[in-house]
């Protein structure tokens, strides 16, 4: 096949090209008819280059250059250094895209097995490749429909993302539903809605609308609005959710905040949980600071080392380090509060412990141990234990009563048949 040479500052008017195209520096080529048809490769030296009108070829091959299509442009492959393209219309590369130090700006749809672009992509229709690998930013307009993406910089689509894997060692912001396997982003990163399996963000992560995952885990801040439902949350520091949230787990070195109600597995916080509405966990809450539900509040097991205050708390266990409050009581099968601590509400339970030096109100229990130092309203139970502590209520019991020390007794206990009906049902 015969190349054709284009010299450099010249204009050409070309139909069909049977073997390579040369051009040697900055210059224009026309189509003669709607499509130029170049059965060879594009080779451009260097220069500013402008195809005008629709080219289809083997390759584009060229470094030190501009090269723009006004209209769509088809390919086998692309391989440029130092270099940019700018497609006008549609890009259509069976094959790859390599372009080293350079940027590829595609005003309509891009197609290819493997986009590998040091610098930025600029895609505005769709896009569909195997692996899209670019060095420094990314923006989409379009759908974007990739197994593999791998951004250095900053991704960005208006359209929906359909993904395997999308890692982005910047920022992220994806402003229409994805759906992805594996979304890992090493700065910020911003999602509207679809089905993540599996979230890792470095530092902040903000989801919105209807969000599917199966495992969040966030370095700084995560805030999720709408409605999420999901697996394993795990954040190092801020947790805000603005919604009602279905989760498995949630893990969280810092502060939990939910707006709404939330119904899980367990809670796992290091620092701070506030809850405005009801917390519904079929396994364990466990607070290192301090917990408060605006509603009611159920679980297996319920830990807390420093405050606890909600509406009514249900559980097996609890067993608190500081204070409980429940204004409409607490229901277990077990409640242990720490030295010093403080129960404020009413307790039903089978089995009570008060340590040393704790304050409570009213205990209705099978078995109620009571240590010294410890102040207590009202006890009603079968088997009450009492050392050195003061009893501000009545004390009704009907099989055993042990007083070891200086017990002080506002009202003489009694022993009765039947206890009265417990004041949480």
């Amino acid at each position: 096949m015969e190349s054709y040479r284009v010299r450099k500052g010249s204009t050409e008017v070309l139909d069909t090209v049977k073997g390579d195209l040369i051009i040697e520096g900055s210059a224009t080529i026309k189509a003669k008819t709607d499509t130029l048809q170049i059965l060879g490769e594009i080779r451009v030296m260097e220069g500013t280059v402008t195809f005008d009108g629709g080219v289809v070829a083997q390759a584009l091959i060229g470094e030190d250059c501009k090269v723009t299509f006004t209209k769509s442009l088809q390919l086998t492959k692309v391989e440029l250094e130092d270099a940019s393209l700018t497609v006008l219309g549609d890009l259509i590369v069976s094959d790859e895209v390599e372009i080293e130090d350079g940027s590829l700006d595609v005003r309509g749809n891009a197609k290819s097995k493997l986009f590998n672009i040091d610098n930025r992509l600029t895609i505005g229709g769709n896009i569909a490749a195997e692996k899209i690998s670019i060095g420094g930013q990314a923006e989409i307009s379009g759908e974007t429909v990739a197994e593999e993406i791998l951004i250095g910089g900053s991704f960005s689509a208006n359209g929906i993302v359909r993904a395997g894997t999308l890692s982005v060692g910047g920022s992220v912001d994806l402003r229409s539903d994805a759906f992805i396997d594996v979304l890992e982003v090493g700065g910020k990163a911003n999602t509207k809605g679809g089905e993540i399996k599996l979230i890792k963000i470095g530092g902040t992560f903000n989801g919105d609308g209807n969000l599917k995952f199966e495992k969040i885990q966030v370095g700084g801040k995560l805030t999720l609005r709408g409605n999420p439902i999901g697996g394993t949350i795990i954040v190092g520091g801020l947790a805000k959710i603005d919604a009602n949230i279905q989760f498995n787990k949630i893990n969280v070195g810092g502060t939990v905040k939910i707006n709404g109600n939330g119904t899980g597995e367990s809670i796992n916080v290091g620092g701070s949980l506030s809850v405005n509405g009801d917390l519904k966990l079929t396994n364990k809450l466990d607070i290192g600071g301090t917990g408060r539900i605006s509603g009611n509040l159920s679980a297996e097991e319920i830990s807390v080392g420093g405050t606890l205050e909600s509406l009514k708390v249900s559980a097996t266990n609890v067993s608190i380090g500081g204070k409980i409050s429940a204004e409409k009581g607490i229901k277990a099968v077990k409640v242990e509060i720490g030295k010093k601590g403080r129960i404020v509400g009413p307790v039903v339970a089978e089995h009570v412990r008060i340590r040393k030096g704790a304050k409570t109100e009213l205990i209705y229990a099978s078995e109620i141990i009571v240590e010294r130092k410890a102040e207590t309203g009202a006890l009603y139970g079968k088997r009450i234990t009492l050392e050195d502590c003061t009893v501000n209520g009545e004390v009704l019991y009907t099989e055993n009563l042990e007083s070891k020390g200086n017990v002080k007794f506002r009202i003489p206990p009694r022993k009765v048949d039947n206890l009265p009906q417990p004041p949480i049902e």
